[in-house]
């Protein structure tokens, strides 16, 4: 199996490149992703500042977040459509709850569209969970990038909305 080969993490080449892999007709499941890295920060933000989760959320517990995405899927992520197109890459910065505000910068959680047949049950979402230095993190063993089960576990419930939660109305930008 020929995989393509590890790609710079600016956000350019990455867009560029999964640009090149649906062009090209390559398998979805034949492509590595890589990260956007630190240039998400770039990305449109879809919260008008950052909002907190609560210690009884089922995921993403006691902690404050916003929202970026990316250019390809910014107006249609703000426009509450039913699907996102190929391409769109929704970033949650995770920031630490410190007595009731955000705190420091812990990581990022990245969901990239991908072409269809990546994962065709579960949206063809890819996931990833990020350092701030743009490692993924690793738990039990495992890397937190691809097909991650309790992202995919988790996101299933909101299918109907392209396995997409989006932040709560209060703090959604409107286009």
């Amino acid at each position: 199996m020929e995989r393509l080969p590890k790609i710079v993490t600016a956000l350019g080449a990455f867009a560029v490149v999964l640009m090149v892999v649906l062009a090209a007709g390559c398998s979805p499941k034949q492509t590595e992703v890589s990260s956007p890295g630190t240039d998400f920060r770039d990305f449109s933000l879809a919260t008008s500042r950052p909002y907190h989760t609560p210690e009884d959320a089922v995921a993403h517990r006691d902690t404050w977040h916003n929202i970026r995405v990316n250019d390809v899927g910014i107006d249609s992520y703000l426009g509450r459509n039913a699907t996102v197109p190929v391409g769109t890459v929704v970033i949650k910065e995770d920031f630490a709850n410190a007595d009731g505000a955000p705190g420091d910068f812990q990581k990022y959680l990245v969901m990239a569209k991908m072409a269809p047949g990546y994962d065709p049950d579960n949206g063809d979402w890819y996931y990833s969970v990020r350092m701030p230095d743009d490692q993924p993190v690793e738990m039990n063993g495992m890397k937190m990038e691809g097909r991650i089960p309790m992202c995919v576990g988790c996101h299933t419930r909101v299918a109907a909305t392209d396995y997409l939660f989006g932040p709560p109305d209060s703090v959604r930008v409107e286009r």
